[in-house]
Order: structure tokens, then sequence, then C-alpha cells
């Protein structure tokens, strides 16, 4: 498996190397991709199926875990290593029923079909956003995909889910500033 993420910024790439980091510690290939400035990946919405694209073709050999470049992997994540039995992995926000941040695929034709698919349906309707396309295309009877619902672990924002998930583990945090500085504190270990 390889962990993919996209920076576009310098500080979405400082936060894109604190994942690369927190991903090799884990022993887990991960690789960081700038797409400001490259054609087709660049904008807002409609990136994301055609990044995957370019990164499956780049690693055949393998599958991919797409994820937000302000996250950090903080344990194994078993259900994307362990089990076979599913061509997509996402997790769906209980709020807004559409898929969150991160994003597994496996490497396969099937994938290839719904990720031109969502990528198609991106560039025709911008205004929807990519979640909601990608939502569409894994809803669509034409793309006979197994989707394994990932639980809220893998798409982890403490200050968001730590009050309704007290006792929770999360697999992979994602750092969401209010957009106010905050100090950073050390705390003895």
């Amino acid at each position: 498996m390889l962990v993919a993420s996209f920076y576009d910024s310098p500080s979405s790439r400082g936060q894109a190397l604190r994942l690369r980091t927190s991903v090799q510690a884990l022993g887990l290939e991960c690789r960081i991709f700038d797409r400001s400035g490259r054609p087709g990946i660049d904008g807002e919405t409609g990136w994301k199926a055609e990044g995957l694209l370019r990164t499956l073709a780049d690693h055949p050999e393998h599958d991919v875990f797409l994820v937000h470049p302000g996250s950090v992997l903080l344990r194994r994540p078993d259900a994307l290593l362990d089990e076979f039995a599913f061509d997509v992995a996402v997790y769906y926000d209980l709020e807004t029923r559409l898929p969150g941040e991160s994003l597994f695929v496996r490497n396969s034709e099937r994938i290839w079909r719904a990720l031109r698919s969502w990528h198609y349906a991106g560039r025709r309707h911008p205004e929807l956003g990519d979640q909601d396309t990608l939502s569409r295309v894994l809803d669509d009877p034409a793309q006979p995909l197994d989707v394994r619902r990932l639980p809220v672990t893998y798409d982890w924002v403490e200050r968001l889910h730590r009050e309704r998930h007290p006792d929770a583990s999360p697999v992979l945090a994602r750092m969401v500033s209010d957009g106010r500085r905050t100090r950073r504190t050390l705390v003895a270990r």
C-alpha cells in the first residue's frame, strides 16, 4: 500500500512532510506530490480523481490510500492492509452523508473506470465538489464496486470527534485550524 498526499502551498507542504514522517515510522511507503501549477490537478475541485489516476499509473504495484496533507498516521491501518474483499474504502460523515477526506482504492480496472467517471463528473459539475461527485459515482449501479465503509478513526478530527467517541483510538488524525494561531507547549513525559 502506498500512502499518497498532494500539497499546493508551502504550509500544506510542511504538513505533508509531517505526514510522510508518520507513515514511514510505521514502515509504510508514502509519496507526497506538489499539485500547484500542474494541469489537471490544480484548482479547488475536480483534481482528486486525476491525481489518483496518475498515482495508480505511476505505481502499478500499489494500492493507494489518499489522505489530506494535514493528517498524521498514528497507527497501522489494519483494515486496509489485512482485508482484501473491497475495491474502495472510505469514511462517510454521518451528518453530511458525504465521503470524508481519506480514500483508499485498489489498483484494478474497476477502480480505473470509477475514477474516470469521477473525473468526468467533477469536470462537468465543478460546483458539486469532490465529495458529492465521488458519492454519486460510488452509488452508481453502473460502477459495480465493493465499498468498505471505514470507521471514524480513519478520518479523525480531534476537536470534532472526541466528545462523541471518548474511548476511540484514531488511525489517521487530521489537523483542522479555525484560523487562530496556537502556541505549542512542551508536555513532560
